[in-house]
């Protein structure tokens, strides 16, 4: 029974991903969306030397982070207050709506840091909603 037990679960394990994955990313309210074209020199730097350690950092659990090409997908269905003037265009949203933006590419330390810092105010938009959200519900 033992040794049926391990083989089920070393198979298991033989066949999962081996890179990370945000565990709970369907259920957080934050998304990082970047804008680009395939023409955008700069968004082929960014998906070559930062996108790969963002995606390896804890930041990613934090953040599901999505590319939406312009040229094909248009703005992806997403609703932005300003329209997206050059690119990269890295845009935080919370529940949909936009918190803020980083126009053009940053390099990996300060990507990370203008990260957090939109992570900061997504996390205060989330607390006012939740306030909102809480008092409508003593309302009744």
């Amino acid at each position: 029974m033992r040794i049926f037990v391990f083989t089920i679960f070393f198979l298991a394990l033989a066949g999962s991903s081996l890179t990370p994955q945000p565990v709970f990313a369907g259920e957080l309210p934050y998304k990082l969306v970047m804008f680009e074209t395939k023409s955008c020199n700069y968004c082929k730097i960014f998906t070559r030397d930062v996108l790969p350690h963002f995606q390896m950092s804890r930041l990613s659990f934090k953040v599901p982070f999505q590319d939406v090409d312009i040229d094909k997908e248009g703005m992806g269905g997403y609703k932005l207050k300003y329209r997206i003037v050059s690119t990269p265009t890295f845009t935080m949203l919370n529940r949909g709506k936009e918190v803020g933006r980083i126009t053009g590419y940053l390099p990996k330390k300060k990507f990370f840091r203008a990260v957090r810092y939109l992570l900061r105010k997504a996390k205060k938009a989330e607390r006012k909603f939740q306030r909102k959200q809480s008092a409508l519900l003593y309302r009744k």
